[in-house]
């Protein structure tokens, strides 16, 4: 999970909606990698699929969730977002295969 900390009001309440909803689905526990100022995600994404992620999951807004694209870009791995600040994503879900996670709870 790319995430932007900045971006939640609530980041302790959100890492555990994720990590129940992952529990929940007998999924293992995602890897936390938080963006900075000078990190926005790029690097963090290329870091969880050199990990071995089966998915790369993104939490941010515009900025964040573009950067983990061009991180995963050429990989073959998968993207799923949840977009926590208000923005369009367009250019995102044209960019990349994305998968949905239609049925977790903050759907």
């Amino acid at each position: 999970m790319v995430i932007h900390p900045g971006k939640h009001d609530d980041i302790d309440g959100f890492r555990a909606t994720v990590n129940n909803a992952m529990a929940g689905r007998g999924w293992a526990q995602p890897l936390w990698l938080e963006t900075r100022p000078d990190d926005t995600g790029e690097r963090l994404a290329r870091e969880a699929v050199r990990s071995g992620v089966d998915l790369v999951l993104a939490s941010g807004g515009d900025g964040t969730i573009t950067a983990c694209v061009g991180g995963i870009a050429g990989s073959g791995s998968r993207l799923a977002y949840y977009r926590a600040a208000p923005g369009t994503c367009s250019r995102v879900t044209s960019a990349c295969r994305c998968h949905w996670m239609r049925h977790w709870p903050w759907r």
